[in-house]
């Protein structure tokens, strides 16, 4: 079963839409989108308890009060060399940054930042897996698929300034 749930958050976030599915161990978010339609129809349990889980710790995060994700179940289906991004990617530490090239260098494959930043692109749970803290070469902003000041404002809560 999949379910699907919205939250709005105040500006410039807006509306998330969250997508729980089962799993053999249970239900884990597979998705998380920038913008949709606001949904107020409730979804069944167990997937309703993940969701609340979710917005929570949206919450906190929007607050500038770091994130907590280690006990967040997680659907990480991708292909090997896209599934060690994103696992690297989870380990940048809230408040900081790297870059597309040093990702790639640590996981063995120096010339990969193509690749890394194609990871981060099409990764279908941004600020869980936070993608939005892998910069340029140059520590600019270079690409975001909720947009660059989406990106931006997502630093910001974490207090990193960047070059825009």
């Amino acid at each position: 079963m999949t379910s699907h749930t919205t939250r709005t958050f105040g500006p410039p976030f807006g509306v998330f839409t969250a997508t729980i599915t089962d799993t053999p161990t249970g239900p884990a978010l597979a998705r998380l989108a920038f913008g949709g339609e606001p949904d107020a129809k409730p979804i069944p349990e167990p997937h309703a308890a993940l969701a609340e889980l979710v917005w929570t710790r949206l919450e906190t995060y929007f607050a500038g009060r770091g994130l907590e994700t280690d006990d967040l179940p997680l659907v990480m289906d991708a292909p090997p060399f896209t599934r060690r991004v994103r696992e690297r990617m989870r380990a940048i530490p809230f408040g900081q940054t790297e870059t597309y090239g040093s990702i790639a260098a640590e996981l063995g494959s120096p010339g990969a930042g193509r690749a890394v930043g194609n990871a981060c692109r099409t990764n279908p749970i941004p600020i869980f897996v936070p993608c939005h803290r892998v910069l340029d070469a140059s520590g600019k902003l270079h690409g975001y698929a909720g947009g660059l000041a989406l990106k931006a404002a997502l630093l910001d809560c974490e207090n990193i300034a960047v070059c825009v």
